[in-house]
C-alpha cells in the first residue's frame, strides 16, 4: 500500500520576532516496514542553515537556523511511502 501525506504549519505575529533554532521531526524513516519513496520539506523565510540528523534508531530531523527578525514562519512537508510486508 501507497501513502502521500501533506502537513502544513503557519504562525503568524503581531510584529516581528527573532526566530531561535526550530527542530522539525517530520521526515519518515525507511525500515523493515515502510520505504520512503519521496519527501519534500518548504520553509519560508527561508533558513540560513539546515542539518539533517539521523539518530540512533534510524528517525530524521531538521535543524533550522534563522536570521533577522520574521512576522510569520509557514512549513509544509510533503510525502510518498509504501508499506512493506517483512
Amino acid at each position: 500500500m501507497t501513502f502521500h501525506i501533506e502537513h502544513f504549519s503557519q504562525y503568524t505575529y503581531s510584529e516581528a520576532v527573532e526566530l531561535h533554532p526550530h527542530t522539525l521531526l517530520l521526515k519518515p524513516r525507511t525500515d523493515l516496514y515502510q520505504k520512503l519513496q519521496t519527501f519534500k520539506l518548504e520553509v519560508d523565510p527561508e533558513p540560513k542553515k539546515i542539518i539533517t540528523l539521523l539518530n540512533h534508531e534510524n528517525n530524521f530531523s531538521h535543524k533550522l537556523f534563522f536570521e533577522g527578525a520574521h512576522d510569520s514562519l509557514t512549513r509544509s512537508e510533503e510525502h510518498t511511502s509504501e508499506l512493506q510486508s517483512p
